[in-house]
């Protein structure tokens, strides 16, 4: 009976309910802290333990601490509380009473019915745990004055403490404006919001390049469009003296000399030192090879010429492809 005693302090502790099964229940009642204006007392909250021979079910929460406790089966922790119920049967049929740990008596009356009185009550059990009766006292202040509640309220312990007078702020030396907390934050998440805004939309640093939907520069494209024509001085004769006075002939222009602007490529490169190696390993084929630079391309070119048309019989030309299969037609002006 003492290891059931021990079992059912143990589970209380941690549960409201324990069942010893067909015996009855142990049940945990907890009072609230009360407290009492008229005499000014606040009562701490107790704990109380009761017996109900009505609750007799099997819920198992017993044989699983006797399993725990005894390193068995689940089935066996059942046994062991089946016989230490058998037990406490026996010593209550017949001493009349039986004790349960700390708890209090287990008795039975004529009819059999089972009551439980407990060794100490909720106060007594509380008073030994610390939680003992306080008083207070309400103070009323001033009207003129305003304290917080937790001024007033003071539990009585013999000594009064001295109130610390509140601070205040000085408005005569510093300027305050009373702002809203809930204001200012949205203030500030606005602010915020309006700087990252800022520097998203507005350019920073100084690159003020054009920004243009089109893939090919605007320039070239107006380069290739607009006719290249340059302008030639013209070229006066020197006069001719006779015996009627000088005399000037009209002014002669220069031919116009079309630029080559389609070239035979060989090959292509990103940098003017590749292209250079390039023209020199294939100097001995036959062709004059130069390097029509680009932006950001070097081409190097077998043959230059005016038109298309020009170079298309030498790209075609058994020799040709011999010495340059890959070669191709461009055009520097587009």
């Amino acid at each position: 009976m003492d290891r059931l005693a021990l079992h059912i302090e143990y589970l209380l502790l941690r549960h409201d309910c324990v069942v010893v099964p067909d015996f009855g229940a142990f049940i945990n009642v907890r009072h609230d802290a009360v407290t009492d204006s008229v005499s000014g007392r606040i009562s701490p909250m107790t704990r109380e333990v009761r017996f109900n021979s009505a609750l007799r079910h099997d819920d198992g929460l017993l044989a699983s601490s006797y399993s725990r406790r005894e390193r068995v089966p689940f089935a066996e922790g059942r046994e062991m509380v089946r016989q230490a119920t058998a037990e406490l049967r026996h010593a209550i049929a017949t001493d009349g009473e039986a004790g349960i740990g700390h708890l209090g008596l287990i008795a039975s009356d004529a009819e059999g019915n089972y009551s439980f009185h407990p060794l100490s009550s909720h106060r007594d059990a509380a008073y030994r745990l610390g939680y003992m009766p306080a008083r207070y006292v309400w103070r009323h202040a001033p009207e003129t004055v305003k304290r917080p509640v937790s001024q007033d309220l003071a539990i009585e312990s013999g000594v009064e403490k001295p109130e610390t007078p509140a601070r205040k702020f000085d408005t005569a030396r510093n300027y305050y404006i009373a702002v809203n907390k809930t204001f200012a934050r949205a203030a500030a998440s606005f602010l915020l919001v309006a700087v990252v805004a800022l520097s998203v939309i507005l350019p920073f640093g100084r690159n003020l390049h054009e920004d243009q939907a089109s893939v090919v520069p605007v320039k070239a494209i107006t380069e290739a469009i607009t006719p290249k024509a340059k302008a030639t001085a013209p070229v006066q004769a020197s006069p001719i003296i006779g015996h009627k006075g000088a005399e000037t002939q009209p002014a002669v222009e220069a031919p116009q000399v079309e630029e080559q602007n389609w070239h035979l490529i060989v090959a292509t490169f990103h940098s003017a030192l590749e292209a250079e190696k390039f023209i020199a390993a294939n100097a001995g084929k036959g062709y004059h090879l130069s390097d029509v630079a680009g932006k950001r391309l070097h081409r190097v070119s077998a043959r230059s010429a005016v038109s298309k048309e020009s170079l298309l019989q030498e790209l075609n030309s058994a020799a040709f492809q011999a010495a340059f299969p890959q070669a191709w037609i461009f055009n520097s002006a587009e």
